[in-house]
């Protein structure tokens, strides 16, 4: 097939005028894998950008008069079987690298995955859907696949924003009712669903799927971490994960966890989420609430409760304890709130 094409699509553009072959070739990168818009390829023949779609449709036609019915089966059947096997359609980018793994990377043409976009478009078959807003470019092989597609991404997209990120990131509720092969072949084709850097997936506008601002990458990497992290130590890991190439610095990184109350100061620059049941407050308070919602304690449970909560070292838990306004040592030994604190 790799040899085959490159003598196909060279033997079709022999037949062209000069102009139309360099047209065709600029427009779908045959000779240096760049595709030129319109108005590029006008603007260095000197001509206007409808002339130029003139002779690309002219060209077109041209070759397709001459294509060889057998010779073009031979060429892209093993694509369409392949397309066939994942549902009856696939994104573009997907399918020519699924293309690429049957061949042997050695034998690529120059050029391989612009070669086979090429005779797709002018054999008309797979047949080809332009990305806009919505979708991916992608290939199909007939109009019911491709509406049964569009139904389940559909489909998935409502369900995904009813049931909320905390059921599909944190759950995964989704996976029992979606899991099949086709079912996820198709959510590929959409722009609305994505899958973050530690492989959870969601609809790409939601924060922790791809986090745009520090606080949010900060939020899900301590959340995946699953313990307090020094915010030095965050920023390490944002840079490392690479969300958006965007490089995250120290002290941007503090002042941001400072000032979102989804972060708990739980240690000197460490830092814990809300939600994984630290709450803000100073050692004393912190004292407080436990002995508050427990009751008397030993010093023992008493630091260990509190270190589940905060990075305190022992001697300073025993120096608020001795705090009278607050605490009081009971005769067994026992610390407790005052009342009136």
């Amino acid at each position: 097939m790799v040899k085959e094409l490159d003598n196909f699509i060279d033997g079709l553009l022999s037949n062209l005028e000069k102009r139309q072959r360099e047209i065709l070739v600029e427009r779908y990168g045959l000779k240096d894998g760049e595709s030129k818009t319109l108005q590029e390829i006008g603007d260095s023949f000197g001509i206007t950008r409808e002339r130029v779609r003139q002779i690309e449709n002219q060209g077109m036609d041209k070759l397709r008069t001459l294509l060889d019915e057998k010779q073009v089966d031979k060429l892209i059947d093993p694509a369409k079987v392949h397309l066939a096997s994942s549902g009856g359609l696939r994104r573009d980018d997907l399918f020519i690298q699924d293309l690429k793994h049957l061949t042997a990377k050695e034998n690529w043409p120059n050029f391989f995955d612009r070669k086979l976009r090429f005779l797709f478009v002018l054999n008309g078959e797979p047949k080809f859907s332009e990305s806009d807003d919505q979708l991916h470019d992608f290939w199909y092989l007939s109009e019911d696949t491709r509406k049964k597609a569009l139904k389940k991404i559909e489909e998935v997209y409502d369900f995904c924003k009813k049931s909320g990120q905390d059921k599909i990131i944190g759950q995964k509720i989704h996976l029992t009712r979606f899991s099949n092969l086709p079912a996820i072949n198709f959510l590929s084709l959409s722009k609305n669903f994505d899958v973050n850097v530690f492989g959870d997936f969601g609809l790409s506008h939601w924060p922790e799927i791809n986090p745009k601002v520090i606080s949010d990458k900060a939020y899900l990497v301590i959340k995946k971490h699953t313990q307090p992290l020094h915010f030095r130590e965050v920023t390490e890991k944002i840079n490392k994960l690479e969300f958006d190439k965007k490089k995250a610095y120290p002290q941007t990184v503090h002042n941001e966890l400072i000032r979102d109350n989804r972060f708990v100061l739980v240690g000197r620059g460490i830092y814990g989420l809300r939600e994984q049941g630290y709450e803000p407050g100073t050692a004393r308070e912190v004292l407080s609430r436990i002995l508050k919602k427990n009751g008397p304690l030993n010093i023992e449970k008493i630091i260990e409760l509190v270190q589940k909560e905060r990075f305190l070292r022992e001697n300073t838990i025993l120096l608020n304890l001795q705090n009278k306004r607050y605490f009081e040592k009971l005769p067994d030994n026992r610390y407790a709130l005052i009342k009136e604190a």
